[in-house]
């Protein structure tokens, strides 16, 4: 895999469960994917709640509506962290967890504390999960110190929009 075509996608759509998801968060967006490009393919690597899977991107883009607000390109190499992430394909989706992510954000909003998701499942995942996972080797700094089972897409796309380290390139 050629790691400079690794790139996050960051979705919404106006689907009930991506208003939702965006106003529990407070973000523009309500799902991060890991794209890449394999034998002429351009596919998705995504926690969605059919589980962590693979999708062709296009299919993916069609089939739901979901329309791309963000893509950035990662500019450091991560081939252990995809390494480490590709493992968790076919973990099922943690449909409690993502409530307690939306539910903690208001916490934090609300009372100005910090505490850990007490819903998330050791055993099943979220598309911002995943994606914190792709930094589970420390390869990419802007991501150091985000929680996997408490960071929401619109966590990662903030550190992104940052670009502290000169570590992502926005292409869309």
């Amino acid at each position: 895999m050629h790691e400079s075509n690794i790139t996050l996608v960051f979705y919404r759509s106006n689907s009930l469960i991506s208003r939702l998801i965006r106003a529990f968060t407070y973000s523009k967006t309500s799902h991060v994917a890991i794209s890449f490009e394999r034998f002429n393919t351009n596919l998705l690597y995504q926690g969605t709640v059919r589980g962590v899977v693979f999708d062709v991107r296009n299919d993916y883009e069609k089939s739901t509506n979901n329309k791309v607000i963000a893509e950035y390109k990662i500019n450091v190499p991560v081939s252990k962290g995809m390494s480490y992430v590709i493992n968790k394909l076919n973990t099922k989706y943690d449909f409690i967890g993502a409530a307690g992510v939306g539910i903690i954000k208001i916490i934090k909003r609300w009372f100005g504390k910090k505490i850990k998701n007490p819903f998330a499942s050791s055993k099943a995942m979220i598309c911002s999960e995943l994606v914190t996972e792709l930094n589970h080797y420390g390869e990419i700094k802007g991501l150091d110190g985000l929680d996997p089972e408490r960071a929401s897409p619109g966590d990662i796309l903030d550190i992104c929009e940052r670009n502290l380290y000169n570590e992502f390139e926005r292409i869309k």
